[in-house]
Protein backbone atom coordinates (compact mmCIF):
# COMPACT_ATOMS: atom_id res chain seq x y z
CA UNK A 1 0.00 0.00 0.00
CA UNK A 2 1.30 3.56 -1.27
CA UNK A 3 0.98 6.28 1.60
CA UNK A 4 0.51 9.51 0.88
CA UNK A 5 0.73 12.59 3.30
CA UNK A 6 -1.26 15.39 2.20
CA UNK A 7 -1.40 18.90 4.35
CA UNK A 8 -4.36 20.94 5.05
CA UNK A 9 -5.01 23.54 7.44
CA UNK A 10 -6.12 22.30 10.95
CA UNK A 11 -5.29 17.97 10.11
CA UNK A 12 -3.35 15.60 7.92
CA UNK A 13 -5.03 13.31 5.98
CA UNK A 14 -3.03 10.18 5.16
CA UNK A 15 -4.26 8.98 1.75
CA UNK A 16 -3.67 5.11 1.38
CA UNK A 17 -3.82 3.10 -1.76
CA UNK A 18 -6.98 0.42 -1.25
CA UNK A 19 -7.99 -1.98 -3.46
CA UNK A 20 -11.85 -3.32 -3.90
CA UNK A 21 -13.51 -5.52 -5.44
CA UNK A 22 -16.23 -3.78 -7.66
CA UNK A 23 -19.68 -4.14 -5.48
CA UNK A 24 -17.88 -3.27 -2.33
CA UNK A 25 -16.54 -0.06 -4.79
CA UNK A 26 -19.96 0.46 -6.12
CA UNK A 27 -21.01 -0.31 -1.64
CA UNK A 28 -18.38 2.81 -0.67
CA UNK A 29 -20.01 4.75 -2.98
CA UNK A 30 -22.96 4.94 -2.35
CA UNK A 31 -22.53 5.48 1.30
CA UNK A 32 -20.46 8.25 0.15
CA UNK A 33 -23.11 10.06 -1.80
CA UNK A 34 -26.07 9.38 1.13
CA UNK A 35 -23.68 11.94 2.64
CA UNK A 36 -24.03 14.58 -0.23
CA UNK A 37 -20.36 13.91 -0.96
CA UNK A 38 -18.10 13.16 -4.05
CA UNK A 39 -15.81 9.94 -3.74
CA UNK A 40 -12.91 9.79 -6.25
CA UNK A 41 -10.57 6.88 -7.04
CA UNK A 42 -8.45 5.45 -9.60
CA UNK A 43 -9.83 4.55 -13.38
CA UNK A 44 -8.93 1.29 -14.52
CA UNK A 45 -9.73 0.06 -18.29
CA UNK A 46 -9.89 1.73 -22.01
CA UNK A 47 -13.59 2.09 -22.90
CA UNK A 48 -13.60 5.73 -22.19
CA UNK A 49 -10.00 6.98 -23.80
CA UNK A 50 -9.42 9.40 -24.95
CA UNK A 51 -11.36 11.31 -21.86
CA UNK A 52 -10.62 9.04 -19.46
CA UNK A 53 -7.36 7.00 -19.34
CA UNK A 54 -6.49 3.84 -17.56
CA UNK A 55 -5.09 5.31 -13.81
CA UNK A 56 -6.81 9.10 -14.02
CA UNK A 57 -8.23 9.64 -10.74
CA UNK A 58 -11.98 10.53 -11.18
CA UNK A 59 -14.75 12.46 -9.24
CA UNK A 60 -18.43 10.62 -9.02
CA UNK A 61 -20.69 13.49 -7.73
CA UNK A 62 -24.28 12.19 -6.42
CA UNK A 63 -26.79 12.87 -9.64
CA UNK A 64 -29.20 14.73 -7.23
CA UNK A 65 -33.03 15.21 -8.49
CA UNK A 66 -31.45 16.62 -12.46
CA UNK A 67 -31.84 13.87 -15.33
CA UNK A 68 -28.65 13.33 -16.58
CA UNK A 69 -28.34 14.36 -20.49
CA UNK A 70 -26.70 12.86 -23.25
CA UNK A 71 -22.90 13.41 -23.18
CA UNK A 72 -22.56 12.88 -19.79
CA UNK A 73 -20.36 10.65 -18.23
CA UNK A 74 -22.15 8.84 -15.54
CA UNK A 75 -21.28 5.77 -13.44
CA UNK A 76 -23.92 2.94 -13.10
CA UNK A 77 -24.15 -0.72 -12.28
CA UNK A 78 -24.08 -3.21 -14.01
CA UNK A 79 -27.73 -5.71 -14.66
CA UNK A 80 -26.66 -7.72 -11.76
CA UNK A 81 -25.09 -4.71 -9.58
CA UNK A 82 -22.15 -6.41 -9.10
CA UNK A 83 -19.54 -4.18 -11.79
CA UNK A 84 -19.49 -0.35 -11.94
CA UNK A 85 -18.97 0.89 -15.38
CA UNK A 86 -18.12 3.87 -16.22
CA UNK A 87 -19.51 5.63 -19.84
CA UNK A 88 -21.05 8.22 -21.93
CA UNK A 89 -24.96 8.70 -21.91
CA UNK A 90 -25.65 8.91 -25.55
CA UNK A 91 -29.62 9.07 -25.56
CA UNK A 92 -32.75 9.25 -22.70
CA UNK A 93 -35.69 7.37 -23.44
CA UNK A 94 -37.99 8.02 -20.27
CA UNK A 95 -36.63 6.29 -17.94
CA UNK A 96 -33.90 4.49 -19.42
CA UNK A 97 -30.67 5.88 -20.80
CA UNK A 98 -28.61 4.58 -24.22
CA UNK A 99 -24.87 4.53 -22.43
CA UNK A 100 -21.80 3.21 -24.38
CA UNK A 101 -17.77 3.54 -23.91
CA UNK A 102 -16.11 6.02 -26.30
CA UNK A 103 -13.98 3.83 -26.77
CA UNK A 104 -15.71 0.53 -27.71
CA UNK A 105 -17.62 -1.03 -31.12
CA UNK A 106 -20.11 -2.83 -29.11
CA UNK A 107 -23.60 -1.94 -29.12
CA UNK A 108 -25.38 0.87 -26.28
CA UNK A 109 -26.47 -0.85 -22.88
CA UNK A 110 -29.76 0.19 -22.21
CA UNK A 111 -29.73 1.43 -18.94
CA UNK A 112 -32.43 2.47 -16.22
CA UNK A 113 -32.18 5.41 -14.45
CA UNK A 114 -32.03 3.57 -10.66
CA UNK A 115 -28.53 1.50 -12.03
CA UNK A 116 -27.11 4.95 -12.10
CA UNK A 117 -25.01 6.18 -9.10
CA UNK A 118 -23.72 9.13 -10.08
CA UNK A 119 -21.94 11.62 -12.25
CA UNK A 120 -18.10 11.90 -13.53
CA UNK A 121 -17.63 16.07 -12.57
CA UNK A 122 -13.55 16.06 -12.62
CA UNK A 123 -10.79 14.04 -13.92
CA UNK A 124 -7.22 14.35 -12.79
CA UNK A 125 -4.21 12.83 -14.67
CA UNK A 126 -0.65 12.92 -13.27
CA UNK A 127 -1.87 14.55 -10.87
CA UNK A 128 -3.19 17.53 -12.81
CA UNK A 129 -6.52 18.34 -13.49
CA UNK A 130 -7.74 18.12 -16.94
CA UNK A 131 -10.47 19.71 -18.52
CA UNK A 132 -13.74 18.12 -17.71
CA UNK A 133 -16.88 20.36 -18.11
CA UNK A 134 -19.87 20.55 -15.87
CA UNK A 135 -23.32 20.64 -16.72
CA UNK A 136 -23.12 24.37 -16.16
CA UNK A 137 -19.41 25.44 -17.52
CA UNK A 138 -19.81 23.33 -20.66
CA UNK A 139 -17.69 25.74 -23.42
CA UNK A 140 -17.67 25.84 -26.89
CA UNK A 141 -15.02 23.25 -27.38
CA UNK A 142 -16.56 20.51 -25.36
CA UNK A 143 -19.84 21.45 -26.94
CA UNK A 144 -18.83 20.68 -30.45
CA UNK A 145 -16.76 17.57 -29.27
CA UNK A 146 -20.27 16.20 -27.49
CA UNK A 147 -21.83 16.89 -31.44
CA UNK A 148 -19.23 15.31 -33.26
CA UNK A 149 -19.25 12.39 -30.66
CA UNK A 150 -23.43 12.41 -30.93
CA UNK A 151 -23.12 12.43 -34.85
CA UNK A 152 -21.13 9.64 -35.09
CA UNK A 153 -23.05 7.33 -33.02
CA UNK A 154 -25.75 8.25 -34.72
CA UNK A 155 -23.39 7.80 -38.10
CA UNK A 156 -22.92 4.48 -37.01
CA UNK A 157 -25.87 3.05 -36.30
CA UNK A 158 -27.40 4.02 -39.67
CA UNK A 159 -24.46 2.69 -41.71
CA UNK A 160 -24.81 -0.23 -40.02
CA UNK A 161 -28.63 -0.56 -40.47
CA UNK A 162 -27.73 -0.20 -44.25
CA UNK A 163 -25.20 -2.79 -44.61
CA UNK A 164 -27.67 -5.27 -42.76
CA UNK A 165 -30.21 -4.36 -44.91
CA UNK A 166 -28.11 -4.77 -48.48
CA UNK A 167 -25.94 -8.18 -46.73
CA UNK A 168 -29.09 -10.34 -45.51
Amino acid sequence: MGDQRLGRKDKEIIRKDLTLNSRSLIDLIEQVHKKKSDFKFKASGSSMTPCILDGDIITISPIGKNKQLPGEVVAYKNESGSELIVHRITKRSGEFYSIKGDNTTYSHHLVPAEKIIGIVTSVEREGKSIFWPGRNNLNKLYKVYLLIYLFKMKLFRFVKKFLNKIFN
